[in-house]
């Protein structure tokens, strides 16, 4: 009984033993079911974050997939943009190189006409002061060969007087030595059938003879140099006429044209009268204003004289124009309807010459763009003013 009794003990503690332990392993289930549980739910996060992500990164994809086709069209565009501008640049280029020519071209071509006329006009004063030289140097040589004329004379008369013959015209010797040898013995007999004579004559005659060769030389130079001055001189005059012949046509066009800009009408022209020649004609006006006769320039009015004086002043510049223009108190004859006349005028050349106008008159400098003047503000003291009109 007592043998039971321990034994059913035993298997009692046995028991409670095993339930603890059954306990005890419950317990680890249950937390390990909890942390299991926990890690679940974790894992559960992170699928829906991972899913969240990947919805977004699928977005995010499809607008990244958009903007690189609108990259790749905008690349395209702009591919053909810069193609195209590349194209027109191309031909920009071109023709800026192509003006650029044209314009090199042109302004050789205008320095070489500047400076062939500079040259031409360099030749023409060259030429004329060696006229002006030669014509000198050609009194002197008249003067020398009337000396030496006179000479001549004084020695041919010395010579008839002393030995009744004349200096041959012609002083070549034709004969040979043995007529000439001949010649002199049949001489030399003759001395001496006269008699006693000058030896110093045949001295004297030969140095004679050299003088009349020399000046005989010098006469024909100076003939030679006469016949070439004289045509050095028609051909100048020739040049010269051509000169002033083309050179008056275009001051009388252009006289012409700005007569007419002047007096808004009118006719205006220059004509060569007296001498055919144009070097030695006179040059005449003939200024006809609108609504008047024509009539001499007598019966025009200061003005009118004026504006007539300046169109032909500006005729004369057009043919040879600089960047540059100095009219110094033209516009003071004038009144206030031809300043007007003489300002519009100016403002028409203004775009190729810059003009600097000295003037008193008010309507002139009212048309300038600056003005420059001195003043005195304090007594003795003078100060320049530069005034810039819009």
């Amino acid at each position: 009984m007592q043998k039971n009794r321990q034994k059913k003990s035993a298997e009692l503690i046995k028991i409670q033993s095993n339930r603890d332990q059954l306990h005890q392993n419950a317990q680890d289930l249950r937390i390990e079911c909890l942390n299991l549980e926990g890690q679940r739910e974790n894992v559960i996060f992170q699928q829906r974050t991972a899913e969240d992500s990947i919805n977004e990164f699928s977005a995010r994809k499809s607008e990244i997939d958009k903007e690189v086709t609108q990259l790749i069209s905008q690349d395209k565009d702009l591919n053909k943009s810069i193609l195209s501008a590349e194209n027109k640049l191309s031909e920009i280029n071109g023709m800026v190189n192509k003006q650029k020519s044209i314009l090199s071209l042109k302004q050789e071509t205008a320095n070489d006409s500047y400076r062939q006329i500079e040259e031409i006009q360099a030749q023409i004063r060259s030429e004329q002061k060696n006229r002006e030289t030669l014509l000198e140097e050609l009194k002197q040589y008249e003067l020398k060969i009337a000396d030496f004329e006179q000479r001549i004379n004084f020695v041919s008369e010395r010579i008839k007087d002393r030995y009744d013959t004349e200096i041959s015209d012609n002083m070549i010797v034709d004969e040979t030595e043995s007529e000439l040898n001949a010649t002199i013995e049949r001489t030399e007999r003759s001395i001496e059938n006269i008699g006693p004579i000058n030896m110093a004559v045949q001295a004297e005659h030969e140095e004679e003879s050299s003088r009349l060769l020399m000046l005989s030389e010098q006469c024909d130079d100076l003939i030679e140099a006469e016949k070439n001055l004289l045509d050095t001189i028609q051909k100048i005059d020739s040049i010269a006429r051509e000169k002033f012949q083309s050179t008056f046509e275009s001051i009388r066009e252009n006289f012409e044209k700005l007569f007419v800009m002047f007096f808004e009408g009118g006719r205006g022209s220059l004509r060569l009268e007296g001498d055919p020649d144009p070097l030695e004609a006179s040059i005449g006006i003939q200024a006809q204003p609108p609504g008047k006769r024509n009539q001499s320039l007598r019966q025009l009015s200061a003005g009118e004289k004026t504006l007539t004086a300046i169109a032909l002043l500006f005729s004369i510049y057009q043919v040879k124009p600089s960047p540059y223009c100095i009219l110094d108190e033209v516009d003071a004859p004038l009144d206030d309807v031809n300043i007007g006349k003489f300002t519009r005028v100016l403002n028409n050349f203004s775009a190729d010459t810059q003009f600097i106008v000295v003037t008193h008159n008010k309507l002139t400098m009212e048309s300038a763009n600056f003005l420059y003047g001195v003043t005195m503000e304090k007594k003795g003291v003078s100060q320049l003013v530069s005034v810039k009109l819009d």
